[in-house]
């Protein structure tokens, strides 16, 4: 195991200066990142808590992007891809049976 305190990292360069050590960091950060996604988008039958975008499929309907809102009532509802409005065409969760979910995806970072 190398010394956190040692000037020189364990491919013999300043630490901090390592393009090795650097992939290595990075890879780790990166593993983290991909368990994180996969933990948020696994499908399951329980319906989402909360607005955002989720992917929805069922047995009649095949896996698309949703957004998941707030209705006038305060019930979430389902609006679609499509300029739908939440309040003009909804289903409430709490009337959909048989849907599997996977979300809410998190929203991207800007770009540089």
């Amino acid at each position: 195991m190398s010394n956190p305190n040692a000037r020189e990292c364990e491919h013999g360069r300043q630490r901090g200066h390592c393009a090795d050590c650097d992939v290595v960091e990075l890879e780790g950060e990166l593993a983290k990142a991909r368990a994180e996604i996969q933990r948020l988008l696994r499908w399951t039958r329980e319906k989402p808590t909360a607005p955002g975008w989720y992917w929805m499929q069922s047995k009649t309907q095949s896996a698309t992007i949703v957004r998941i809102d707030t209705s006038v009532d305060d019930n979430l509802c389902v609006d679609g891809l499509e300029d739908f409005d939440c309040e003009a065409w909804q289903d409430d969760l709490g009337t959909m049976a048989g849907e599997e979910w996977a979300g809410p995806m998190p929203e991207p970072v800007e770009g540089t």
